[in-house]
């Protein structure tokens, strides 16, 4: 699924209120009169597709609160434009939707976010996901669900070609495509025409290198500030798995995108696909019967390594100045405590998993591929993402480079030579 980056129009509009770099004081400014009125609360989404899943969980919050009415504005189209103009007009909603990391930092640190760390959600979250939210040591809103990243599998053409485990290194992730590939069985899924795609692969890839979340950090840092490289000990394996994937991808795979490949994988064309979320939705529109299974990309030889690639890609917040604070954040307890509304949105979604351990509906859990990935992130054998941690404008710039080496055009070095650079632009910008 494609990330929402945070753009420079929602900077601007910070910077034009005066706030870049200041922190504006937090109060609850309730004009409730009494007990028996009745106060809306706005919350803004971005949505695609998605209006009947938040009108129902709506739904059941105004059904269980005689004294909130929540109303939620579906916003399908720029959305980071929708905030910058919300911004400069000082009239953000009660409760809105922003991405995690980037955009959580440049709104709290604004002062346009209430703090929520001491409310209980938190401590109900995942690390990963909390992480997501928490800046200068605080924890600024709540995130709904993970986007997950790694390979699925077709159980059967699995079994037809002899395969009984899973790969858990890259040896045995070669040893799956050869027998894939003696069995006629084309192992990937093309999916490169898109350089959303190619560029999310690429970094689950290489958070797999790094060596472990301080490594990750660390390296994050250093790429923010324009000092860091892609050049580090461990790359060549990143490239050995897209080189793998070139090979084990059928003819004229870069001229399928990423629904072309959502439907191949449907009708069995392929016994895998390495990509996220977003395919068990789109498969899943073609046909429910799919026998499909789950496993964390294997990039090394070490099969400590082998990690569910989770993000909470975006979260809802309060507005900090908004005229019912206090009722904004009662309307956020209720999304957060792991009740109905999580279980209607993250149900209704189908793909995604939940940021705090709640029961998916029968349907959902009984998917071998969610049984797979929930053992994952149960073991907390899971790490973060790359892309949405890095300047605004890494998905351009890391698709088509990626690109460019997935068709043929660049080399290794010359790819790597092309992302330092291009990331030294983002960084200066």
């Amino acid at each position: 699924m494609k990330r929402r980056k945070v753009t420079a129009c929602a900077m601007a509009a910070l910077m034009a209120m005066g706030l870049v770099g200041t922190v504006m004081p937090v109060y609850a400014k309730s004009n409730l009169k009494n007990v028996d009125d009745v106060v809306e609360i706005k919350m803004a989404v971005w949505t695609s597709g998605a209006a009947d899943i938040y009108n129902k969980a709506a739904e059941g919050f105004n059904q269980t609160h005689d004294n909130i009415k929540l109303s939620v504005e579906m916003q399908s189209g720029d959305y980071n434009q929708y905030l910058g103009a919300k911004t400069a007009a000082k009239d953000l909603p009660d409760l809105f939707e922003v991405s995690s990391y980037s955009q959580v930092y440049d709104f709290a640190q604004n002062g346009l976010l209430a703090d929520v760390s001491d409310h209980e959600f938190v401590d109900k979250l995942y690390d990963n996901a909390k992480e997501a939210v928490t800046y200068d040591g605080k924890v600024w809103g709540f995130p709904q669900m993970y986007e997950w990243w790694g390979v699925l599998y077709n159980k059967d053409l699995f079994k037809k070609a002899g395969i009984e485990k899973v790969p858990e290194t890259f040896d045995e992730m070669k040893a799956v495509c050869e027998k894939l590939q003696a069995a006629n069985i084309t192992p990937f899924t093309a999916i490169y025409k898109d350089n959303w795609t190619v560029s999310q692969e690429f970094c689950s890839l290489f958070g797999g290198v790094l060596g472990g979340k301080d490594k990750i950090d660390s390296w994050l840092d250093s790429m923010n500030k324009g000092e860091g490289s892609f050049k580090v000990d461990g790359v060549d394996r990143v490239f050995d798995f897209m080189d793998l994937m070139k090979e084990n991808s059928g003819q004229n795979y870069m001229d399928s995108d990423a629904a072309t490949g959502f439907y191949a994988f449907a009708n069995q064309e392929a016994a895998m696909i390495f990509l996220s979320d977003a395919a068990t939705i789109s498969v899943g529109s073609v046909t429910q019967d799919l026998p499909i299974g789950f496993f964390a990309v294997p990039v090394s030889d070490n099969a400590d390594d082998a990690e569910v690639v989770a993000c909470a890609t975006d979260a809802i917040v309060a507005n900090a100045n908004g005229e019912h604070l206090d009722e904004a954040l009662e309307v956020l307890d209720y999304i957060g405590d792991g009740g109905d509304w999580l279980k209607t949105v993250t149900n209704s979604y189908g793909g995604f998993m939940a940021c705090m351990d709640i029961e998916a509906d029968d349907e959902i859990a009984s998917k071998d591929y969610y049984k797979d990935l929930k053992a994952y992130m149960d073991a907390g054998k899971v790490r973060s993402t790359l892309w949405n941690q890095l300047p605004s404008g890494a998905s351009d710039v890391l698709g088509d480079d990626v690109q460019g080496y997935f068709a043929g055009i660049t080399d290794e070095d010359q790819t790597l030579d092309a992302l330092d650079e291009g990331f030294k632009k983002l960084a200066e910008e």
